[in-house]
């Protein structure tokens, strides 16, 4: 609306010129927005599903002994389907985020920096049968959360990343939390519990171990996959190629299964 009243010269020159920085600020600052609740949309999703997960293998399993499907089999399929998603985030992913320099053989050497963190993730979710045979899902769920208290330590004595007061505060309080959900359920009342008991700190020392090779994991990955995307392997390119390892990991595993 101002552009009406600029007449000719250099002082308007330079106020259009104003007006255009201040422009294109406010047009990133409401992209940086945008992309902020695209991507805290896509966590709401990933933890729905998330949860999600140990509800859906305990019906699937329906109080039989086995699961009605082979596990591995499971995990490959799982895994197709995100290479599924993962595609559609790539074609979805800004043109320039998807450019590289490197040639396929450049990116293939890089793309095995990308194989630790899938087999860690292969073995958490095949755990994830064997615990949820001690566990209810409800305390998979809640002691999982635990993860992200390893993550914190990981972050700030590996990578030596800075988490502030507030950060510690709110890790200690899901720490805690995690704890007094669980304590009842691990003192037994009397000598018939005492089995379920041991069973279920079983489960849980499980579910710990799992949370430890998930949060190695995401620190391998948080590393690196930034340290591939200054090298010109975009995030995109190494999303898809991540999943397509995972579902060869799951083949592996289910041609040995079956092998046996």
């Amino acid at each position: 609306t101002e552009f009406k009243y600029i007449q000719p010269g250099k002082n308007s020159r330079v106020f259009a010129r104003m007006i255009k920085i201040l422009h294109d600020r406010r047009s990133k600052k409401k992209q940086q927005q945008r992309n902020m609740y695209i991507a805290a949309f896509l966590v709401f999703i990933g933890l729905f599903v998330d949860g999600l997960r140990p509800i859906s293998l305990i019906w699937a399993k329906n109080g039989e002994e086995k699961y009605p499907f082979s596990f591995p089999l499971w995990i490959v399929v799982t895994k197709t389907l995100v290479v599924v998603f993962s595609l559609i985030m790539y074609y979805m992913a800004p043109v320039e985020t998807r450019e590289t320099s490197l040639s396929v053989y450049e990116r293939y050497k890089l793309s095995w920096l990308l194989l630790p963190p899938v087999i860690l993730y292969v073995i958490s979710d095949t755990m994830n049968f064997f615990m949820l045979e001690l566990i209810s899902a409800s305390t998979f769920s809640v002691v999982k959360q635990s993860r992200l208290v390893i993550v914190a330590l990981l972050y700030r004595f590996v990578l030596g990343r800075y988490i502030s007061k507030i950060q510690w505060v709110a890790v200690v309080q899901l720490l805690l939390a995690s704890v007094l959900f669980e304590a009842e359920n691990l003192i037994p009342e009397n000598a018939a519990d005492l089995s379920e008991a041991k069973s279920e700190t079983v489960g849980i020392l499980l579910l710990l171990f799992k949370c430890l090779l998930d949060s190695l994991a995401i620190i391998w990955m948080d590393k690196y996959f930034k340290l591939l995307d200054t090298s010109g392997f975009p995030y995109p390119q190494q999303q898809v190629v991540f999943a397509i390892y995972s579902v060869l990991v799951g083949v592996v595993m289910t041609l040995y299964k079956d092998g046996q």
